[in-house]
């Protein structure tokens, strides 16, 4: 039995993940006319859930029943979501990304990081009823996948969504297994794969910056790739605005707005299975702290705080 399936026009974007530097497409809507849009986070995970906009023609609302909900119902979950773009320079649209066992919603809801983000849109010009960012579905950031851009070339027959934002494919079964195939030959692949840095590199980091004895290197490079390894899982359960938890300050406090992810996964156990709780999240002076001339185990979080206080006293 196919999932019910649902397609949503979104604007073009690299990694849809609030950065600054990730251009927007201009096709339609606030994008077209602000250069921004609510679609800017649709696949940015905050505290494992990842939420996403689209906006229906005219604002009006989603008609779950063609999704197989009451006319009453206010959402509908167990939806597969499959997130299509104009591409630039292309007037073919493609699909970008999918979100798997999602969760939609008949009218807009207020997004977790819309405080943060209302000083943006009221600088580019949007409406005051239009600066809290809003997302019509959300889906666990593990079932979602955002194709990486070169890879983005199943494009949809020609003239679908050339007018609607909205398309459920009910007469296009063909083309919905073309996608139910891809969604399935790209299942656990990451969006943007965290390549496993090449040993060697992390010797040489390990054996200048840890102060290590030669017999050691091998043992802290394989901890720096567990450490490296499981950072996109380990941050995914972690609360943003990311803060240190040896220092307890944050980057975003430090270093300004857009550097919020300057910090790093450390591996608390030294020889152990790695597991969530076992991962901290600390700034990089903090990390070669725990690290530096510690030969068996690095420093506890409770000592590191210890001695940062001491310090501070004594200043």
């Amino acid at each position: 039995m196919q999932p019910k399936i649902v397609f949503l026009k979104t604007e073009w974007m690299r990694r849809y993940d609030g950065r600054d530097t990730d251009s927007i497409g201009t096709t339609m809507g606030f994008p077209k006319k602000f250069g921004i849009g609510h679609e800017i986070l649709n696949f940015r995970g905050v505290r494992g859930t990842t939420y996403g906009y689209s906006a229906p023609k005219g604002g009006r609302k989603l008609d779950l029943t063609s999704l197989g909900a009451s006319r009453e119902a206010t959402q509908q979950d167990g939806v597969t979501i499959v997130w299509v773009a104009r591409q630039r320079g292309n007037a073919g649209t493609r699909v970008v990304g999918w979100y798997e066992n999602a969760t939609v919603f008949r009218e807009y809801r207020k997004h977790p990081l819309a405080k943060r983000y209302r000083d943006l849109f009221k600088s580019r010009g949007l409406p005051v009823e239009h600066r809290d960012l809003v997302y019509l579905a959300c889906a666990a950031s593990k079932d979602c996948h955002l194709i990486p851009e070169e890879d983005r070339n199943l494009e949809l027959p020609r003239r679908k969504m050339e007018n609607t934002l909205i398309w459920y494919a009910d007469k296009s079964a063909r083309f919905k297994k073309r996608v139910l195939d891809l969604i399935a030959q790209r299942r656990g692949r990451r969006s943007d794969p965290e390549v496993e840095p090449p040993v060697s590199g992390l010797i040489k980091c390990a054996t200048s910056e840890w102060g290590l004895k030669p017999e050691r290197r091998r043992r802290a490079a394989a901890h720096l790739v567990k450490e490296h390894n499981n950072r996109k899982k380990v941050l995914g359960f972690k609360d943003e605005p990311y803060v240190c938890d040896g220092c307890g300050e944050s980057p975003e406090v430090r270093y300004g707005t857009g550097f919020d992810k300057i910090v790093e996964v450390h591996h608390t156990k030294w020889a152990e299975e790695k597991r969530i709780e076992d991962f901290a999240v600390l700034c990089p002076s903090c990390h070669r702290r725990v690290h530096f001339h510690r030969a068996e185990a690095p420093l506890s979080i409770q000592d590191l705080r210890r001695e940062l206080t001491l310090v501070r006293k004594q200043r």
